[in-house]
């Protein structure tokens, strides 16, 4: 089978034009938002766009660090769409980032123009910080800011042009679409054709209503691979379609790995077993305890983490047993009262997992 490297070599001299744009485009526009175009796309929602050969060019000749993009395969994947005509000539434009480890916020978005009249808006999923990952779960008990963002930023493209958009991003990034599609200004909620979420997580419904994110369900689609566990946190907006990848478990979630099929993904009829198990648990233990403790309990955990100075994932896992000992003084430094609710809380977790555990092997 096929990835969106095959797809770009495959459709490579087809315009717009002549093959409209398509689901898989819709992946390849949402993983262009990983790539740090800080200085090169202009960062003025009025300022003049720069076409992505040139931009990719100009950022392939910057000495490079892994901060600078999230998988060493995106730069193979940028030399690959500048080698393509039909992506060549797409126009970049108001490049926003922000990251703040102190307020524990990731953001970045990009807009993308596709034809004359038609802006892709790319949002930016979790990539290596600390910050993007928290923001996943924060948003199971408040409003987070990059939500905020994603909606001033739809709000502001907006208004500087006249264009329709499809708005969409890959993890995190797919939550940030729907939530801007969602509560953007109400003149350019109308120009929104479509929304992508690429196996992004839901929401909660008792923090942001469902009756103002069903406005854009209609115009959804939810793509999951078929062990997903970033889009099984809170519920989604609408059925997620299943598809195929070649990667293991929660390596799934790489959009590299997704199999195309022509212009489309190729599909699953299910989930994998042990996915929906850890689903339900996830469910059952995000009911078990209350917003109130959901909060100090995800805040906690991120203080125990941030002990260690490291704000990338990609840093702490390998020097795991190097941070240990910081971890573990942050804990017994940590109230009564919040080492109770951590506890109790992962208590729960376990609980939930041994439940579906049973369920699933009773069902067997």
């Amino acid at each position: 089978m096929a990835n969106i490297f095959d797809y770009i070599h495959w459709r490579q001299d087809l315009s717009f034009a002549a093959s409209p744009f398509n689901e898989v485009d819709n992946l390849i526009l949402a993983n262009l938002a990983y790539i740090h175009f800080a200085g090169i796309v202009e960062s003025s929602a009025v300022g003049q766009p720069i076409k992505l050969k040139q931009a990719g060019e100009l950022f392939l000749k910057q000495p490079l660090n892994e901060s600078m993009y999230r998988d060493k395969k995106d730069l193979d994947f940028i030399r690959a769409l500048i080698g393509a005509p039909r992506y060549q000539d797409l126009q970049l434009y108001h490049y926003q980032e922000r990251y703040d480890h102190e307020m524990q916020t990731q953001f970045a978005a990009m807009a993308i123009r596709i034809a004359p009249g038609l802006t892709y808006i790319s949002y930016r999923g979790t990539d290596g910080f600390l910050a993007g990952w928290k923001e996943n779960f924060d948003s199971s008990f408040c409003i987070t800011v990059a939500q905020q963002m994603a909606v001033a930023y739809l709000d502001k493209t907006g208004r500087i042009t006249r264009d329709q958009f499809i708005i969409g991003g890959h993890s995190k990034g797919g939550n940030l679409a729907m939530y801007a599609g969602a509560f953007a200004d109400d003149n350019i909620r109308k120009r929104i054709i479509r929304v992508y979420n690429n196996d992004g997580p839901g929401f909660n419904f008792d923090i942001i209503p469902f009756d103002v994110l069903k406005t854009i369900k209609d115009r959804l689609i939810t793509f999951t691979p078929r062990f997903s566990i970033v889009a099984m946190i809170m519920k989604q907006i609408k059925e997620p379609i299943i598809i195929a990848s070649d990667a293991n478990y929660v390596m799934q979630h790489d959009p590299y790995s997704w199999q195309i099929d022509g212009t489309t993904f190729v599909q699953e009829n299910d989930y994998d077993k042990f996915s929906k198990t850890l689903h339900q648990a996830m469910d059952r233990w995000l009911e078990g305890i209350d917003i109130n403790s959901r909060e100090i309990f995800i805040d906690a955990v991120y203080e125990i983490i941030a002990a260690t100075d490291t704000h990338d994932v990609n840093t702490l896992l390998p020097n795991l047993l190097k941070n240990i000992p910081a971890v573990l003084r942050k804990k017994k430094g940590l109230d009564e009262q919040t080492s109770k609710i951590i506890n109790d809380s992962l208590g729960e977790l376990v609980n939930a997992l041994k439940d579906s555990l049973f369920t699933k092997k009773n069902n067997a």
